[in-house]
């Protein structure tokens, strides 16, 4: 029975990376669909790269040229976005990725990456697994054609 026990817990943290696995896959092709098609808070990278740099100098802000295309169209309509900021000098840079910003302040570098960004989504949800725990739902009666996931809501 015991080794029952054991290859059931190995099959269910196998199935639960999996499920994480995928989670990020669809998160990174919605997101890169989004960047593609213009449809992503460009600005809002650009204000919290400026926000880890802290607002003591002037600021170097590096962006992919569709990036800063999409920022300086989203500008013309927000004028006073950019105005609040410190001096930020907005940089095209065709080594800058899509979704990508580099910001630097004297000697202080912030670089915000995709990539890295879905990595530490992926290892914070891996290392969650661990505390992860697993119900077995049975349908509150069996008169319910779909009773898979009973009712579960709770008021705050």
């Amino acid at each position: 029975m015991n080794e029952l026990e054991a290859r059931r817990q190995r099959s269910m943290l196998e199935l639960q990376q999996a499920a994480v696995e995928l989670a990020v896959h669809i998160a990174e092709v919605v997101t890169h669909t989004d960047i593609s098609r213009g449809e992503y808070a460009v600005e809002e990278l650009v204000r919290k790269a400026t926000e880890k740099l802290g607002l003591d100098g002037p600021v170097r802000i590096y962006l992919n040229p569709d990036d800063l295309a999409l920022l300086n169209r989203r500008l013309n309509s927000q004028p006073d976005w950019l105005s609040e900021r410190v001096r930020i000098e907005l940089i095209s840079s065709g080594e800058v990725k899509r979704g990508d910003c580099v910001a630097e302040s004297g000697e202080a570098l912030v670089v915000a990456e995709l990539d890295l960004r879905l990595e530490e989504i992926r290892r914070d949800l891996l290392d969650g697994l661990e505390h992860a725990q697993v119900e077995r739902r049975r349908a509150a009666s069996s008169d319910r054609a779909f009773g898979r996931f009973p009712d579960r809501r709770q008021t705050a």
